[in-house]
């Protein structure tokens, strides 16, 4: 199941969110009523992720920093995931 319309673009970006479900659970007779309730749920544990995002485009956007926003020791492969990206990206210097 995916929400969202591709509005990527400078300055911009596309949040899809998949969310995979069993068989099992397609089929539970109450699939309908439940899965709104699973999509709230979980658009409310990433709503934090969502909103520290689009504070930190904002700081970039208007010139207040020069790099990536704040992150917790445990989230040292996202880390790594934006240095790979800016690298393919051209954004920053390829590691010697």
């Amino acid at each position: 199941m995916a929400h969202g319309v591709n509005s990527a673009r400078p300055g911009r970006m596309h949040l899809q969110l998949d969310i995979c479900l069993s068989a099992a659970a397609l089929a539970h007779p109450d699939h309908d009523r439940i899965l709104p309730k699973i999509v709230d749920g979980v658009t409310a544990v990433l709503k934090e992720d969502i909103d520290m995002c689009a504070g930190v485009q904002r700081a970039v956007d208007n010139g207040a920093v020069d790099g990536v926003g704040r992150l917790a020791a445990i989230e040292q492969p996202l880390w790594e995931l934006y240095c790979y990206l800016g690298r393919q990206l051209g954004l920053v210097a390829m590691a010697p």
